[in-house]
């Protein structure tokens, strides 16, 4: 793997090139470290009433899931070998739900899921995606509401389509909602349509980052 003119890496070739891969991906992800926990609570002692701290799991499905695939290869897998996309998914689900439950459990704040390899943007299709991802972010969300916790869904780019299914996974807050040309979401007919259902945030074009 090497480096081009961005921060994002360029593959020479997946890291993931079989099934017989898939068992050593668990060795890959790192725990947090001891005390985290009580971290996370000292923050929230010294919010208050005032914030609320959210807690970024990074290793799901959505965000690091695919990584040892690499993004053209993740999409041909999609069509040409299921199993091993379901495998590298299906590791990095179990490793989240055991961070979940061990480390996340007892601050009982916000969970926040990044679902940038998993959006529509990257090329999935709304088949694909219930297929593969809507699975994983029910379990995902209803562990989060078992230990009373909120569960926010964060990507980019043209999403609008995927916030039913979002909302009807339970998913607490969807945050990004991009407006055109780079989005699709305009605001207030999304507010309109779900509004009691979901919370909304974001709403603001990458260009405006700049």
């Amino acid at each position: 793997m090497g480096y081009g003119d961005g921060p994002n890496p360029h593959r020479e070739e997946p890291l993931v090139k079989s099934l017989k891969d898939i068992s050593a991906l668990r060795h890959l992800y790192p725990l947090p470290r001891k005390n985290f926990v009580s971290d996370l609570n000292l923050f929230s002692g010294i919010l208050g009433d005032q914030g609320i701290v959210e807690y970024l799991e990074a290793s799901n499905a959505g965000a690091w899931g695919m990584e040892s695939l690499g993004p053209d290869n993740m999409l041909m897998c999609a069509a040409e070998n299921k199993p091993l996309l379901s495998g590298c998914l299906v590791s990095a689900r179990t490793n989240t739900l055991e961070i979940l439950r061990k480390y996340w459990r007892p601050a009982r704040r916000t969970s926040r899921s990044v679902g940038s390899n998993a959006g529509p943007s990257v090329g999935w299709s709304p088949d694909n995606i219930k297929e593969f991802f809507s699975p994983l972010i029910r379990e995902s969300v209803e562990l989060v509401k078992k230990y009373g916790g909120t569960y926010r869904y964060q990507d980019d780019g043209k999403n609008g389509w995927i916030i039913p299914n979002l909302v009807e996974l339970g998913v607490d807050i969807i945050s990004g909602l991009q407006p055109p040309p780079v989005g699709d979401c305009v605001f207030g007919d999304i507010k309109a349509k779900w509004g009691k259902s979901s919370l909304f945030n974001g709403w603001i074009g990458p260009h405006l980052y700049l």
